[in-house]
């Protein structure tokens, strides 16, 4: 079932933008996992009733860690300069 999504998003995304963000591969390898615990019955539908159905999600708001560095020269004149280092984390 999510090969057909994944080949379907790829289909239509560069008509539609929808999918900003993508982890095919992530997704593949957590069906498999999903579907070796359903087939082992080794899960609880009561606890985790969406096991192995694909979603997306509309609004990416997520991200691990971004990291911003940069610097800034200030010069009051030639004889003095300073440089700035700046880092700026996001998380």
């Amino acid at each position: 079932m999510v090969e057909t999504y994944i080949k379907r998003i790829k289909a239509v995304n560069p008509y539609i933008n929808a999918m900003v963000a993508t982890r095919f591969d992530e997704a593949l390898k957590e069906a498999e996992e999903a579907d070796l615990k359903i087939q082992a019955r080794e899960f609880d539908p009561k606890i985790t009733p969406f096991l192995g159905v694909p979603c997306s999600i509309k609004v990416f708001s997520f991200f691990l860690l971004l990291i911003f560095e940069f610097q800034i020269l200030i010069v009051k004149n030639k004889k003095n300069e300073q440089l700035i280092n700046i880092k700026v984390i996001f998380f």
